[in-house]
Parts: structure tokens; sequence; C-alpha cells
């Protein structure tokens, strides 16, 4: 009787887990897409805001949704902060 009340337990955990898994992913599902609509790489978006900021160096990039348009967040050692768009390599600003 206590196997299967274990057993029953464990299974009851399981479905529990799915069923969590299968409502909470979907909702993270458009981040991950979100790298395949840029066109340009981590790597182009760091070159494009070096050459605006020549005398420092990149200590961060992150892909971004702003106002619907996709772009690299890019922080740099001087505290300036460039976005750069991620369908066309163009700086938009720095700030």
């Amino acid at each position: 009787m206590q196997k299967w009340l274990i057993a029953g337990g464990i299974g009851g955990v399981l479905v529990a887990a799915l069923l969590l898994g299968s409502i909470v992913m979907p909702a993270f599902a458009h981040d991950t897409s979100a790298r395949h609509d840029a066109t340009i790489t981590p790597e182009q978006a760091k070159a494009a805001a070096l050459k605006d900021n020549p005398d420092a160096t990149v200590t961060e990039v992150e892909l971004e949704n702003e106002n619907g348009v996709l772009v690299y967040d890019v922080e740099m050692s001087n505290g300036m902060d460039v976005e750069v768009d991620a369908s066309t390599g163009v700086v938009l600003h720095g700030r």
C-alpha cells in the first residue's frame, strides 16, 4: 500500500511539473526567437559601437526589443550605452 502511495505522489508531482512547464514556457518562447530575427551578430554590434567609441571597450551586449524594434544594447567602459539596430547594424544613439 505504501509503495502505491509513494508512486502516486511521485506521479502527481511529475504531472504538475509538466502542466506548469506547458503554461510557463510559452511565455518565454518569444524571447529566444528574437535572436533569430536579428540579422547582425553581437560581434557586429560591438564593432559598430566601437567605431563611435574607439577609446572604450565593450563590457556587455544584450539583445532587446525597443518599441517593436530589435536593438543590441552595447554597454561601454566609458559609461556610454550604445543602441545598435539588430537588423541593419546602424548605431541609433549613444547615451
